[in-house]
């Protein structure tokens, strides 16, 4: 699969985006299609109980890379195929670009046989995302607006 890219700005600081992000226990509050989070290990997590294709998909994740309030790697190994997504925040006028980009390579024989089979879950996966990303713009954006109506009032 080509590496698929999602450059997305959001109207909020750098640092609060990159939080909304990376906080992925609190996940739950953000992301509609995100129903649980287990954390199993210092860097895993459990990305549990997303509906995939109609049934219920749970992934274990790892995050291989972290710079705060710049970039974080998570990478994932599911049926011979390793998957790599890679979030960088760029700081802008307005407020945050947020750069996803995601590869799906497959790693086992079984999984470079059904390669042409499996485009439709990795596109149904980066949708996934994109709908994750629509969330947490919504999220950090509506934050924004509560944090400004806060400071408004106490000037």
């Amino acid at each position: 699969m080509p590496d698929k890219r999602l450059i997305r700005h959001i109207d909020a600081p750098t640092e609060q985006v990159f939080s909304a992000f990376t906080e992925r226990l609190r996940a739950i509050e953000k992301v509609h299609g995100i129903d649980a989070i287990e954390m199993l290990a210092q860097g895993s997590t459990k990305d549990g109980n997303r509906s995939m294709f109609g049934n219920l998909a749970s992934e274990e994740f790892f995050v291989s890379g972290f710079t705060p309030n710049q970039s974080y790697r998570v990478e994932c190994d599911s049926h011979g195929t390793h998957y790599d997504t890679l979030f960088s925040f760029l700081p802008s006028e307005t407020g945050t670009i947020v750069d996803m980009r995601f590869s799906a390579r497959p790693k086992s024989l079984s999984a470079k046989l059904l390669k042409p089979l499996s485009r439709m879950k990795e596109d149904s996966l980066v949708k996934s995302l994109e709908h994750d990303i629509d969330d947490l713009q919504q999220y950090c954006e509506s934050h924004r607006q509560k944090l400004n109506i806060r400071l408004r009032k106490h000037h």
